[in-house]
């Protein structure tokens, strides 16, 4: 049974990454009113840019030298080709999709924010907004702000059902126009079947105008004073925002193919994330936050600090937090769950924004690339998924996301060299920015996928007859081989596990890493750890409870090809 397992991982391609994606720099102010033509200036001497990042308050020598080593690869590596965008083309790309998401908004009916804050002390405007009693939410010890819930509701009773009516008409005119399965079908791009939502701005499309009036009052009256108040250094007196997005979501746990409806772990695109909880009566769901465990594990008898999060005050009421914090909307169990979720942002390109667009280098590269798509090869559009994350962190120096992003695309690079020092090079690279990203995001636990993954390459590369000579300290920099790799996937599965009992949807996540985890433990001739590992996901491929390690029958693969 587990020779057959390890047959097919060496098939398939054995290594499963976590999957690389989202979101982006301070370049001018964009008013919502005219349309700037002068297009800002985006060169950044690499003084400037050490000066910026040797700034970041978590940025050490190592790392430093680290990114110095990546620009020295993309200068070596890019020189000769003008397939791959330079990172003036590249900026100019996140100017004009920003400049495009302000323009959209000013032809939304979603109201602006037309009040700045220095204008809120003005007698005749203070009239048209309501201070909204909150607090914050700390982590675990009380070492990180998660999220801002208000107090009061933001919605009375009249208003919440004014927009359940109208989603309940939207979705039936979707089912009569689309068919039976349309009003259940998610439109979302981290939703799962059984979940259902309608777009804020649809509620205009209503003859009687009554949810969209609820919805611009809403946001004019309530959420961007809140915001202002909860987030004042980042949404500043120089501001206005906008909504990038919003929907209302129906999570329906009798609908869902999944024991429960939710979402998996995810970051927003915006700055702020508004959740308005807008019903009771249901079992399960809230928003599960990474940080929320302060970067620690969790014993089995603390695990209420892991609790998903709702609102104090029930329906009516919202929470509010950084769109990059990365969270998940936590499985509903039982019933019906309606929220209400806005994606705020704002008129200027600020340096989230902009490190928000460029670690979206999937969709960008390949748009880019497929002009000559014959003469593009995987090396340089690994390159271009480089040059991407090395910009998104020169935005944002202290984001964990933007390192594991780097240390991904390194760790594909390095399949990409055939020297094999350079080889191991290229590996104690990535190593080293999956490393540090686990210091600023320590519960992700994708980054210890990949890192597990790259020191079992190293592994191997040191296995290799190469003829080390003067060179032998080039392997394993700064003690990177010593660390465990069975330490670094057990963390992972561990974090995943926590995910998992507080309802978040990580059966996939569990799966990738059991795979990489049980791979590298055959290899290490530990069949029976391999085996116990492996229990997970072939169990779930074959929808039987029962222990792979008693099974005689080959399980039936087809449906991980679906996934």
């Amino acid at each position: 049974m587990l020779y057959l397992t390890i047959l097919f991982l060496l098939f398939t391609g054995a290594s499963l990454l976590s999957d690389v994606q989202v979101v982006v720099v301070n370049v001018n102010a964009f008013a919502f009113s005219s349309h700037s033509s002068n297009q800002p200036s985006f060169r950044i001497s690499r003084n400037q840019r050490r000066d910026n990042e040797i700034s970041g308050l978590q940025t050490t020598t190592a790392t430093a030298t680290l990114l110095e080593c990546v620009d020295d690869l993309l200068q070596r590596e890019c020189k000769d080709t003008w397939i791959i965008p330079t990172e003036t083309e590249i900026l100019e790309r996140v100017h004009k999709q920003h400049a495009s998401d302000c323009q959209t908004a000013v032809s939304s009916p979603l109201a602006l924010d037309s009040i700045r804050s220095q204008e809120y002390g003005d007698e005749n405007n203070y009239k048209k907004v309501r201070t909204i009693p909150h607090e914050w939410i700390v982590s675990r010890k009380g070492r990180k702000k998660i999220a801002v819930q208000s107090l009061t509701p933001v919605l009375n009773v009249t208003e919440i059902a004014i927009l359940q009516d109208a989603v309940d008409t939207i979705l039936e005119q979707r089912r009569v126009e689309e068919g039976v399965s349309a009003s259940t079908k998610s439109r979302f791009t981290y939703q799962f079947k059984g979940n259902s939502e309608v777009h804020a701005a649809d509620f205009a499309k209503l003859s009687d105008g009554r949810a969209i009036t609820v919805i611009n009052n809403l946001l004019v009256e309530r959420l961007y004073p809140l915001v202002r108040e909860a987030f004042p250094n980042d949404v500043t007196s120089s501001h206005k925002m906008f909504v990038y997005d919003s929907l209302m979501i129906r999570y329906n746990a009798s609908a869902s193919d999944h024991k429960s409806a939710g979402q998996p772990l995810h970051r927003d695109l915006g700055v702020i994330s508004v959740n308005v909880m807008l019903n009771d009566g249901f079992e399960g769901g809230g928003t599960y936050f990474d940080n929320q465990a302060d970067g620690e594990l969790v014993a089995n008898n603390d695990q209420a600090c892991l609790m998903p999060i709702k609102p104090s005050g029930g329906p009516g009421c919202c929470i509010a937090h950084f769109s990059n914090e990365r969270h998940a909307g936590a499985g509903t169990t039982s019933g019906v769950r309606d929220i209400l979720v806005f994606f705020l942002s704002l008129d200027e390109l600020t340096p989230q924004l902009s490190n928000a667009h460029l670690k979206q280098t999937r969709s960008a590269c390949d748009d880019r690339l497929q002009q000559d798509q014959e003469n593009v090869s995987s090396k340089e559009k690994i390159l271009c998924r480089i040059r991407h994350q090395r910009l998104a962190i020169e935005m944002l120096p202290n984001d964990g996301e933007a390192y594991l992003y780097l240390g991904s695309a390194l760790l594909d690079f390095a399949k990409q060299v055939s020297d094999g020092l350079e080889r191991v090079d290229v590996l104690n690279h990535a190593i080293q920015s999956l490393q540090h990203a686990s210091t600023l995001t320590p519960n992700d636990a994708r980054i210890y996928n990949n890192w597990g993954i790259a020191l079992a390459r190293l592994e191997e590369e040191e296995k290799e007859e190469v003829q080390w000579g003067e060179n032998e300290e080039r392997r394993g920099k700064g003690g990177l081989t010593k660390t465990n790799v069975q330490q670094t996937y057990q963390r992972g599965l561990k974090l995943l596990l926590q995910a998992r009992e507080a309802g978040c949807a990580v059966d996939d996540d569990i799966d990738a890493l059991s795979l990489n985890f049980g791979l590298y433990l055959s290899n290490q001739d530990a069949f029976a750890d391999a085996c116990a590992i492996l229990e997970h996901p072939v169990s779930r491929w074959r929808k039987e409870p029962t222990s792979v390690c008693n099974q005689q029958v080959s399980p039936d693969w087809s449906e991980f090809h679906q996934q």
